[in-house]
């Protein structure tokens, strides 16, 4: 009877305290990393939804490479859907990190050992968006924002032409150097070794989404009607002597009396490096 008793007061301890843990709060670590985007001036791509002055957002579906990272250079690689993929922390998988980076691009790519190569001879979509957030503390439910910076350099060119030439027709050649390896970890681009190509728009007024470069790997080859030059765009202005990542350079032409005038030749963008005049003749 004494040993049943016992038995009695056991079972209902254990009851008591099974309960008892019930009505503790969980503990979870299923928290979820909020990750805000958008995009930064004169933006090329033709996916996300830009306003007039090139910033915007991108639309549901669109898909991006997503790199968390410690300060060791290890780190989580993703492909981000907007409006579909959801990423927790108990997903990010790297020792040793209180803090984390959060590197991206889009287009998404083949990344490896934080890099890849960018060939702008063999993508169709040449506007290279790239971002990068720093410091963001592990677990935190804070919104990660990430703001996409375009990494190509755009050189416009604009025609006037006199009515006895086809302004539409004029056909424009760029020859630069056309590829860059792309550390995704810091953003950095490097053009070493790399071989040029030729890129061909037709029009009165054209874009090249070109490698960021020195100015005298760039040149320019236009034929209007009969009339043809080749154009050193280092010759255009001496002290400009790098093309940058997301800047404009835009060179205003006029075919005119058999010959090619070179009007205003400015940069547009994050900052004004000058404008030039002059004339070529033919």
């Amino acid at each position: 009877m004494k040993k049943a008793y016992y038995l009695l007061i056991a079972t209902v301890l254990t009851t008591l305290s099974a309960c008892s843990s019930s009505d503790e709060p969980a503990i979870t670590t299923d928290k979820k990393i909020n990750l805000t985007t958008s995009i930064e001036k004169e933006a090329i791509v033709k996916s996300p939804v830009l306003d007039e002055t090139g910033k915007g957002q991108f639309s549901n579906g669109d898909t991006f490479t997503l790199l968390v990272a410690n300060s060791e250079g290890k780190y989580n690689n993703f492909d981000f859907t907007v409006g579909a993929t959801e990423l927790y922390w108990k997903n990010v998988n790297i020792a040793n990190s209180s803090n984390v980076s959060f590197a991206a691009c889009y287009p998404k790519q083949e990344v490896v050992d934080g890099k890849f190569t960018f060939n702008l001879s063999k993508t169709s979509d040449k506007d290279l968006l790239l971002a990068l957030t720093t410091g963001v503390a592990t677990e935190s439910e804070n919104p990660v924002n990430l703001s996409f910076k375009h990494a190509m350099h755009n050189l416009k060119v604009v025609f006037t032409a006199d009515s006895d030439i086809d302004a539409d027709a004029i056909l424009t050649k760029c020859t630069a150097k056309s590829s860059c390896e792309v550390n995704l970890l810091d953003g950095s681009l490097n053009t070493a070794g790399s071989a040029t190509a030729d890129f061909t728009e037709k029009g009165k007024e054209v874009n090249f989404l070109i490698i960021p470069q020195a100015t005298a790997d760039v040149t320019l080859e236009v034929t209007a009607g009969n009339a043809s030059k080749t154009i050193s765009i280092a010759s255009l202005k001496p002290e400009l002597t790098e093309l940058k990542s997301g800047m404009q350079l835009r060179v205003e032409l006029t075919v005119k009396n058999g010959k090619i005038e070179i009007g205003n030749i400015t940069i547009e963008g994050w900052e004004n490096q000058g404008t030039i005049g002059g004339e070529i003749i033919l």
